[in-house]
């Protein structure tokens, strides 16, 4: 077994470091000061250093400044990082309340270790060298379960580690760094950003919905002392860099019509929905992943400005009736090889608009084109299905430079304008 233990000085930090490293390990556990993570069969997906690289790379990206340590049960790597040694023949007799509880205080050990230190015992190797005929005498019953421990430390049971249902982070401020204005608001938000999406990550799932709320003095003249934006992606976000120019547009347009009139003593950020994630390989010689974050992030902020139902792009579909031949989407078009021009009309008249011929001239409404040629027609029909329909459309070419597309049913003299080509 290999167990990394990476240790705080802050209880805060263990939740958001346990959840994120999720994705390099399935199994991870919590005690009051630290986080453990069992290494020992991800071998065949990465070396252990580099492992530590991408903690300590993380770690630092967040803000965190834990103590690391890896050994080959959870007692001992947490002793190693508590008293910074690379050797457990190193560690100090202190080291003994880890073996004996690493997940919560251990009192009835101090007064052994405080005994073993007046005997001349320093170090843990000592200790268990001592007769174990005479630990009973000394030490009572934590004795001879200490060195039972210390022997089977690789056979510990760990907690089960519970994921929360909703992921939030909180800040609060103190009374002499009082917040108003948008740029602080952004600049304190983005470290609590940083570590839900980090949260995220390891679970590995985008967050579709977000919640920010800022908390204001309570004023007597502040009506509305918390503010809460529900924002609604129509794009999931995985990274900061792509939600947060969202959250500012979403702030600077609220905020805009309803400032804030007291300083801010906190806020906070929650991910109420999310979604799965597809996870692939990061390839260094294509931008793929950073460009479609990026249009993700284009989308939403979009989205926020003119209403999720006007923003969309058009996917053709299968269908013969052509004004229903096509899809609302959010997907980034697909790279193609450049093409000829399409052979149908990028635009089209929903309902066809009916024209009229007065020689070699067509009239619809108040516009009016000279008719230079004419190619078809081109039966397009089917869709039983629905409504059957048959129509033949024709190809005009107008003195003006257009290409207008034009359509009669069979046996009928009434003609209709459909589209004109780009």
């Amino acid at each position: 077994m290999r167990v990394v233990a990476l240790l705080y000085s802050d209880p805060a930090h263990l939740q958001p470091i346990a959840e994120a490293s999720l994705q390099w390990t399935p199994q991870a556990a919590v005690s009051r000061e630290a986080v453990f993570l069992e290494i020992s069969r991800c071998g065949k997906l990465y070396r252990e250093q580099t492992l530590l690289s991408w903690l300590q790379a993380l770690n630092k990206r967040l803000g965190f400044k834990p103590k690391i340590a890896v050994a080959n049960d959870l007692p001992t790597a947490l002793a190693m990082a508590r008293f910074r040694l690379s050797q457990r023949g190193l560690l100090p007799v202190e080291a003994l309340s880890d073996y004996f509880s690493p997940w919560k205080p251990a009192d009835g050990v101090v007064r052994m270790i405080e005994l073993l230190k007046k005997l001349g015992v320093l170090r843990v190797e000592e200790f268990l060298k001592l007769p174990p005929q005479t630990l009973s005498s000394r030490f009572g019953k934590e004795g001879i379960m200490l060195v039972r421990k210390i022997r089977e430390a690789g056979k510990m049971v760990w907690p089960y580690f519970v994921l929360p249902e909703i992921v939030q982070e909180k800040r609060a401020f103190e009374a002499q760094e009082p917040l108003a204005a948008l740029e602080p608001l952004l600049f304190a938000a983005r470290p609590l950003i940083d570590r839900a999406m980090a949260r995220l990550k390891g679970r590995g799932e985008k967050a579709s919905a977000v919640e920010f709320v800022i908390e204001q003095e309570p004023w007597s003249t502040v009506k509305e002392p918390k503010r809460s934006f529900l924002i609604h992606l129509s794009v999931p976000q995985g990274k900061t860099s792509g939600f947060l120019p969202i959250l500012k547009d979403r702030l600077e347009s609220d905020l805009a019509k309803k400032p804030l009139i007291a300083p801010v003593i906190s806020i906070s950020f929650k991910i109420p929905e999310s979604v799965p994630a597809k996870e692939a390989e990061r390839d260094f010689f294509n931008k793929k992943e950073e460009e479609a974050e990026a249009w993700g992030s284009l989308v939403s902020r979009l989205a926020q400005k003119f209403g999720r139902e006007k923003v969309f792009i058009a996917a053709s579909i299968k269908r013969h009736l052509p004004e229903e031949s096509w899809t609302r989407t959010l997907d980034p078009p697909a790279e193609e090889a450049p093409h000829p021009l399409p052979p149908r009309p990028l635009r089209l008249f929903n309902p066809p608009m009916e024209i009229i011929f007065r020689e070699k001239r067509i009239v619809a409404g108040k516009q009016r084109w000279e008719l230079l040629d004419m190619e078809g027609p081109e039966r397009i029909s089917g869709e039983w299905w629905f409504e059957l329909f048959e129509r033949d459309y024709f190809k005009v070419c107008c003195r003006s430079g257009e290409e207008l597309w034009i359509f009669k049913k069979p046996g009928s003299k009434r003609y209709y304008l459909h589209g004109i080509f780009d």
